[in-house]
């Protein structure tokens, strides 16, 4: 994995007499006798926080008394503003206990639910090796080169984890991230998980005896509150301490590497499916269309955005931030849409404005956005952009209008079949009575078997009348796709660019072709003419020196 790789050893220590009243022994961490080396090291790459901001991990116990493994709970947690004084102050550590933590950490430090997740810190992998009792040591050790190689090989995509803590019974992969937000990113830690398992997975299945005994537990890594072994604590299903490694101390930008594109395809690294509730794959992208496109409006109209132009940066820059986009790429797009005004901002001054906002992370909703922007209703039809309860009400209307099409549609259906069931009574032909009702004559015939009644055997091609409805119909559906096709262009015209500039390229390679068939034509029809082969022959002797004296200009004149 690396080449220079800090390793830590433990000692066993003196065995464990619980006391009469079940309480843990303390043991402080500036102690002789505390037993793992190396843990504050940990703790201080994975916990700790280098921003203002802070939140809480939380450590939990399962007591063993007289062999038995009692109820799991929690004894402390750890200030990720302050590791080092959290470590001090708690105490209840001791050695033939077996101690869990969390990954990630919380907005409190008692209750260890999904709600009060607060910040995303670490990326874990759980390898089990369960099955393998007697050889578990051997699959260990070859699990080990087989990740070693994994990582050591340049064109495995995902990076090197900062730690390899070894449980007793498996392997822990811990990836130290950049914090970010588990409310407005936790849908990033979720895929990442899921796509580190999966590579994971596949390098371990290339190995035949690995395949049979090792698992990667991606429903345990995926637990965004759960909780994994402390690191070189005591396992009482193995009876064994475990160890780890910290190979480096370098973290990775999670949120990066999820939106980053692929050096060699350009397409994402990850493939990304947005899990948000309003929808919207790219926000930052759709709210800056929506903005260009109002200030396009106004200027037609004749105003300036003088008055706006602090907002319309504000909202853009905002909208690329919440929907997980890095600040620099975040910026370009700002100043951007800056240096479209008519009288840009100055960068200082607007990078003034910002300074807040790359903080707090301010999201707009469409409410404020059509406050903050006066914008009226002709304008949020224009740019199709609507508050949430209007919204709301026109997807009511339009879920009631689809149901009562089908309802028409229904009884259109049941009165048609009524039709063919009472003309058939009266005598009439199936290709007669599919050309008076519009439809196939397997329609109809259909229909009367459905209903019970017994056709003759044979089959009768539809009438000419039916065979022109059908016509009729089917053209008139080809036209309304057709419309729709060419209103559904026009709108992307206006108001996506990328589509435009698509559609500009399509439009040049189709003349570029035409002019190509012409061109290759008109080359095979001078290739019949007996005046090709003429002038393509090579020039005689006496026809060479006369070129070469001057007598003729060009060989052409031939």
């Amino acid at each position: 994995m690396a080449e220079k790789t800090q390793v830590y050893h433990f000692a066993l220590g003196m065995p464990y007499i619980p006391p009469k009243d079940f309480r843990l022994a303390r043991a402080k961490w500036e102690s002789q006798k505390l037993y793992i080396n190396g843990l504050p090291a940990f703790f201080h790459l994975h916990l700790q926080r280098e921003d203002r901001y802070y939140s809480y991990a939380q450590i939990f116990c399962r007591p063993i008394v007289n062999n038995k493994r009692l109820n799991i709970r929690q004894i402390g947690y750890v200030n990720t503003s302050a590791v080092g004084k959290s470590l001090e102050k708690m105490a209840d550590f001791h050695q033939y206990q077996e101690y869990f933590l969390t990954a990630n950490s919380f907005s409190t430090p008692k209750e260890r639910k999904k709600k009060n997740l607060y910040t995303i810190q670490n990326i874990v992998l759980d390898i089990d090796i369960h099955s393998a009792k007697r050889d578990r040591e051997v699959f260990v050790q070859r699990l080990d080169a087989v990740l070693y190689l994994a990582f050591k090989d340049k064109t495995f995509p995902l990076p090197v984890p900062n730690t390899v803590v070894y449980t007793g019974r498996g392997i822990q992969l811990w990836w130290a991230v950049c914090p970010f937000s588990a409310k407005e990113l936790l849908y990033v830690y979720h895929d990442l998980v899921r796509y580190f398992a999966s590579e994971i997975t596949k390098r371990i299945n290339e190995d035949k005896e690995l395949k049979k005994y090792v698992i990667v537990d991606a429903a345990a890594s995926k637990k965004e509150s759960g909780l994994f072994r402390m690191p070189g604590t005591w396992n009482a299903k193995s009876r064994t301490f475990g160890s780890f490694r910290i190979l480096h101390e370098n973290k990775f930008d999670a949120v990066t590497l999820f939106f980053d594109r692929h050096p060699k395809t350009g397409k994402p690294f990850i493939k990304y499916k947005s899990k948000r509730k309003n929808g919207f794959r790219d926000y930052g992208k759709y709210m800056e269309e929506k903005i260009r496109h109002l200030i396009k409006l106004r200027r037609e109209e004749g105003l300036e955005e003088n008055g706006f132009r602090d907002l319309y940066c504000l909202i853009v820059y905002c909208a690329y931030l919440s929907s997980g986009t890095a600040e620099e790429i975040a910026w370009e797009k700002t100043m951007a849409l800056n240096e479209s005004f008519q009288h840009p901002l100055l960068e200082k001054e607007l990078r003034n404005y910002m300074s807040s906002a790359t903080e707090k992370k301010y999201r707009f909703t469409f409410e404020k956005v059509i406050e903050y922007l006066d914008i009226d209703k002709k304008e949020q039809e224009t740019i199709h952009l609507k508050p949430a309860g209007v919204r709301k009400k026109e997807h009511e209307m339009a879920k009631k209008r689809a149901e009562e099409n089908r309802r028409r549609r229904k009884e259109e259906k049941e009165k048609k079949k009524r039709c063919v069931l009472e003309l058939f009574m009266k005598g009439y032909t199936q290709q007669k009575i599919a050309g008076i009702i519009g439809c196939t004559q397997s329609t109809v015939s259909k229909t009367i078997k459905e209903a019970g009644i017994k056709c003759k055997k044979g089959r009768r091609k539809i009438t000419e009348s039916a065979k022109k409805i059908c016509q009729i119909i089917h053209n008139k559906k080809e036209e309304k796709q057709k419309a729709n096709i060419h209103a559904e262009m026009d709108y992307l015209m206006e108001t996506d660019l990328e589509f435009c500039a698509t559609m500009d390229k399509l439009n040049a390679l189709k003349k570029s072709r035409e002019r190509y068939r012409t061109e290759k034509e008109e080359l095979n029809e001078r290739r019949k003419t007996p005046e090709w082969n003429r002038i393509f022959d090579l020039p005689s002797e006496v026809e060479f020196q006369k070129i070469s004296a001057g007598e003729i200009s060009s060989y052409n004149e031939l």
